[in-house]
């Protein structure tokens, strides 16, 4: 279960650098706001639960810094929905 939680999320941080035109972590707000684009898509496409700290070391392994921290706002976040 974890490569492909992992393969996906990889996947989505492509497609999001992708939208922005970008092969790098640009400065400034475009960053910000492609972490919260990010975080959405992930938050569509895989369970919360299977966003474990393995997927999260995972992810830094293969270079996805930008969607480990789009992964880590989700797991922050969710200290606060309702059940």
């Amino acid at each position: 279960m974890q490569k492909s939680v992992v393969a996906t999320i990889e996947q989505l941080e492509n497609d999001v650098y992708k939208k922005y035109d970008t092969d790098h972590k640009p400065r400034g707000k475009v960053w910000l706001y492609m972490v919260l684009d990010l975080a959405k898509l992930i938050a569509e496409k895989v369970d919360f639960d299977d966003i474990t700290e393995d997927v999260l070391e995972e992810l830094t392994t293969d270079n996805f810094h930008t969607a480990r921290h789009a992964a880590e706002a989700i797991l922050d976040l969710q200290k606060y929905i309702l059940p």
